[in-house]
């Protein structure tokens, strides 16, 4: 008779999707793991193979989730299209950044840190990045059509030049509030964007 698993794997790959997340992989050592799944070593490495297994299973997780709730954001009828893209940059962009008086630095975007730290050593993260990266510029020019489609955009614009363009100012903005770079600048960046790269969308 097959043993019964006394853990939840997805709750497992849950808690160290949090802890590789907040320390890095590099960062993270077994024991930290250890702790933060509430596993012993052999049925972590029983269940997942490896730290690097376990590694790229939490990050694909944590792609899968947040695209899917993107996705979700940017849905919706054509003609609140232009209101779901500003309040897509106001809280992806205007919403990053440490507030007065915070001491710690947000722990940012996880595929951006797993780009930086791992993309250009592991092939496997540098893919799973590039897919969630390219599906993110798509659902933002899907968005972008929507609008266009109710006349709040001009349709002459290239949506998918436009979203790609969204995606490389969040990327930037999350960089920049990695380092630290306060919250009233990451609001101030929102506003230009939508006023100046998005002009139509001002004016909505």
């Amino acid at each position: 008779m097959a043993r019964t698993r006394g853990y939840d794997e997805d709750t497992v790959v849950a808690a160290a999707q949090d802890q590789f997340w907040a320390t890095g992989y590099r960062g993270t050592s077994l024991d930290m793991l250890l702790s933060a799944t509430g596993l012993g070593k052999g049925s972590l490495y029983n269940s997942f193979g490896s730290k690097r297994a376990l590694y790229l299973r939490a990050f694909d997780r944590y792609c899968h989730d947040q695209l899917a709730e993107i996705a979700a954001g940017l849905d919706g009828p054509d003609h609140k299209a232009a209101a779901r893209l500003r309040r897509y940059i106001d809280t992806q962009i205007g919403g990053l950044g440490r507030r007065r008086g915070q001491q710690d630095v947000p722990r940012g975007c996880f595929i951006a840190k797993a780009a930086a730290e791992m993309a250009a050593e592991d092939p496997e993260v540098a893919a799973i990045a590039t897919r969630a990266l390219e599906r993110l510029g798509d659902l933002l020019a899907d968005c972008i059509r929507a609008a266009q489609r109710a006349g709040d955009i001009d349709p002459d614009r290239s949506a998918r030049a436009l979203g790609r363009m969204l995606l490389v100012a969040q990327r930037g903005a999350e960089a920049l509030a990695e380092a630290g770079v306060g919250s009233a600048v990451m609001k101030d960046v929102a506003k230009e964007l939508t006023s100046s790269v998005l002009p139509e969308l001002s004016r909505t």
